[in-house]
């Protein structure tokens, strides 16, 4: 699972994401700006995981974790507010030191560790 997509609707912010991730030494495999573009290229990829918004023009998180395939997690970057209200029972979260709610299938973390 070394493949990272980054979804957000505006592509400003997917690009500054990107290019945090790449600058700590990690690949991106995608950047994408619709939930149907980020199941387009999780799709084409083995695995990896999915850092995205709550929300595109096309759908929300939730249905972008339902038809994500089984080998990729999901690291949603969402307000408090957006994450209190969360429907999928295996999200797990933890509250950042800048309010940022960053939820995904396993402990982020952890996962991060094992997959550098």
């Amino acid at each position: 699972m070394s493949n990272v997509i980054v979804a957000f609707p505006k592509m400003e912010n997917a690009k500054s994401i990107k290019n945090i991730l790449v600058k700590s030494g990690y690949d991106v495999a995608a950047v994408c700006t619709t939930g149907a573009q980020t199941l387009q290229s999780a799709n084409a990829l083995e695995g990896g995981i999915v850092i995205c918004s709550h929300h595109f023009i096309d759908m929300m998180y939730q249905e972008l974790y339902e038809y994500l395939p089984p080998q990729f997690q999901m690291l949603l970057v969402a307000s408090p507010a957006v994450c209190s209200e969360r429907e999928i029972a295996d999200i797990l979260f933890d509250y950042g030191e800048e309010k940022l709610v960053f939820p995904c299938r396993l402990k982020c973390m952890s996962w991060c560790r094992r997959w550098r």
